[in-house]
C-alpha cells in the first residue's frame, strides 16, 4: 500500500505528464525502441512473462492460498481472486511504469552515468578541429522529441556537415572502460558512421557501423563488444557501447581507449553529444532511481523497505505453496519438514546469484506450472462455468445477499 501510494503521489504531482508517458508506453511496445529494437513478438513475449511472474495468473498458486478462505460460496472467492492481477499488474507495474518513464531512466538511458568520466564539447576550441566538424550551441542544433529524456547536456554538440565523398575523421578524448559500458548521444540527418575503437597508445582495436542496431565487433573468435540502442533518423537518441570481452580486445580493466568517427557516404550530417561511462541499473536498482530522481535521497531508503516487505511476503507465500503440494503428494509431515530445509537452502543460494540467473530460474519453472494448470483448466472449465452461472442467478434473484 505504501509503495503504491508513493508511487501515485508522483503521478499525481507530474499528472500532466502522464498522457505522454502512456503515448511512450503504446509507440514503444509497437517500435521496438524500449527493448532497443528487438521485435514486437519479442517485446509482446517479454511483457508477458513479467506479468505472469508479477500477479501469477494461471499457474495454479493463487487458489492455494484462496482453497484456505472458509466462504459459503467458492465462486464468490474466485471473483476475490480475480482482483489480483488487476491490482499486482494494472496498478502497481502501470504505476512503477509511469515513475520510471517519467524519471527519464528507460530504453538506453536506463545506464547509469558515471559524471566522472565525461566527454564534454564545451571547453574544446572549434579552431582546433578537422575540417568539417563544428561545436554549434544545442540551441542551433535539432530539438529533442522526447520530454523525458534529455539527450544533450551541455552549451554546445559536436556536428559534421559535408557535401562530397570526401570527409575528414575525428579522434575523441580519451575515456576508460571501468563499468564496461559508455553511451553516447547523436542525431542523423544523412549518411553514414563508422566508429573506430582504438586503445589510448592509438593502436585500433576494432571498428562498427552506426547505421543499424546491435552491431557487434569480433576479435579472435570473442566478441569483444555490441552496440545497443534501436537506430533513429532525424531524432535524437543514444547508443550503449557495452565492452563483452575486454581479454579479446587486449584491454586492461580500467584502461583508457579513444574513439575515431569516420564519416562515409555523400552528404554527410551527424550531432554527437555526452560520451559517458555508464554502468548498468537493472531491476530494483533502476526502479530506486527513478524514485530519487523526483524525492532525492528518499528513493534509495523506501525502496529499500519496499522490496524488503515485498520480498519477505514472497517468501512465506511460496513456501506455503511448496508445503501444501508436498504434504498433499505424500501426505507425510516428515517429507513437509525436508521440503522446509530445502526451501531455506535455495533461498541462500539465490540470494548470491545475479538477477539474471534468478529471473531466469523463476521464468522456466513458473513457465513449466502452466502446463498442468492449463490441463486442469481445461477439464474443469465446464463445472467451473455452471458453478458461476448458478452463483449469479441466485445472487440475481436475492436469494444470495451480496454482503452476507
Amino acid at each position: 500500500v505504501l509503495y503504491v501510494g508513493a508511487a501515485l503521489i508522483i503521478c499525481l504531482v507530474n499528472f500532466d505528464q502522464i498522457p505522454s508517458a502512456i503515448a511512450i508506453i503504446f509507440q514503444d511496445a509497437f517500435t521496438g525502441r524500449a527493448a532497443a529494437g528487438g521485435a514486437i513478438g519479442t517485446v509482446v513475449m517479454m511483457g508477458v512473462k513479467r506479468a505472469i511472474f508479477s500477479n501469477e495468473a494461471g499457474i495454479g498458486s493463487a487458489p492455494i492460498a484462496h482453497a484456505a478462505v472458509k466462504t459459503k460460496y467458492p465462486i464468490r472467492e474466485g471473483i476475490v481472486a480475480a482482483m489480483g492481477p488487476l491490482i499486482d499488474t494494472i496498478i502497481v507495474c502501470t504505476a512503477t511504469a509511469l515513475v520510471i518513464i517519467m524519471s527519464g531512466a528507460f530504453g538506453t538511458e536506463m545506464y547509469k552515468a558515471e559524471d566522472r568520466y565525461r566527454v564534454g564539447f564545451e571547453a574544446a576550441p572549434s579552431r582546433s578541429l578537422p575540417v568539417g566538424w563544428t561545436l554549434p550551441n544545442v540551441a542551433d542544433a535539432p530539438q529533442e522529441k522526447y520530454e523525458f529524456q534529455p539527450f544533450t547536456d551541455g552549451e554546445q554538440v559536436l556536428h559534421y556537415s559535408h557535401k562530397g565523398t570526401e570527409h575528414t575523421a575525428i579522434v575523441l578524448p580519451k575515456l576508460p572502460v571501468n563499468t564496461g559500458s559508455i553511451r553516447f548521444s547523436y542525431f542523423k540527418e544523412a549518411g553514414d558512421i563508422e566508429m573506430v575503437v582504438m586503445k589510448e597508445n592509438g593502436v585500433p582495436i576494432g571498428s562498427f557501423e552506426l547505421n543499424e542496431a546491435h552491431s557487434t565487433m569480433e576479435r579472435f573468435g570473442k566478441q569483444v563488444l555490441h552496440l545497443e540502442g534501436y537506430h533513429w533518423d532525424k531524432q535524437w537518441s543514444s547508443y550503449v557501447i557495452n565492452f563483452d570481452d575486454l581479454a579479446a580486445g587486449k584491454i586492461r580493466d580500467g584502461e583508457k581507449i579513444m574513439f575515431q568517427i569516420i564519416p562515409k557516404g555523400d552528404n554527410v550530417s551527424w550531432y554527437f553529444d555526452r560520451f559517458e561511462l555508464v554502468s548498468s541499473a537493472p531491476g530494483i536498482a533502476l526502479t530506486t532511481r527513478a524514485f530519487d530522481s523526483f524525492f532525492e535521497g528518499f528513493g534509495s531508503i523506501f525502496i529499500t523497505f519496499a522490496v524488503f516487505f515485498f520480498a519477505f511476503s514472497t517468501l512465506i507465500t511460496w513456501a506455503y505453496y511448496g508445503e501444501v503440494g508436498v504434504y498433499y503428494l505424500t501426505k507425510n509431515k516428515m517429507a513437509v519438514l525436508g521440503y522446509k530445509w530445502i526451501y531455506s537452502l535455495v533461498i541462500i543460494i539465490g540470494a548470491v546469484q545475479t538477477l539474471d540467473v534468478v529471473i531466469n530460474f523463476s521464468d522456466t519453472m513458473i513457465g513449466l506450472l502452466v502446463i498442468p494448470n492449463t490441463i486442469a483448466i481445461l477439464l474443469l472449465h465446464g463445472k467451473v462455468w455452471e458453478w458461476t452461472k448458478s452463483y449469479f442467478n441466485e445472487l440475481a434473484d436475492g436469494k444470495i445477499k451480496a454482503y452476507n
